[in-house]
């Protein structure tokens, strides 16, 4: 498994798991943020099994990818959390 932010351009797979970056789970407003983040993902669309493909991935800004029929503009940070198998 990978990052999807470690794909190149024009690499797709299937997401394998979403994971927090947050470890520490003392603080309930950062439970809250990483919840909420989770939701955000998988109102894009982006859930395990899902197959994604990375289209653009320049400079620091947002990486595009294509779910399905939708293409959808990420962050990096995002990007980090969500790990890819079975690299095509």
């Amino acid at each position: 498994m990978v990052p999807l932010l470690d794909l190149q351009e024009g690499d797709s797979g299937e997401v394998a798991e979403i994971s927090d970056n947050n470890h520490d789970q003392e603080k309930d407003h950062q439970q809250d943020s990483c919840h909420c983040r989770r939701n955000r993902i998988n109102d894009l669309g982006i859930r395990v099994g899902k197959v994604l493909k990375l289209m653009r991935k320049q400079g620091r800004g947002p990486l595009l990818i294509k779910v399905d029929e939708s293409r959808i503009a990420i962050g990096r940070g995002i990007a980090e959390q969500i790990k890819i198998k079975n690299l095509h």
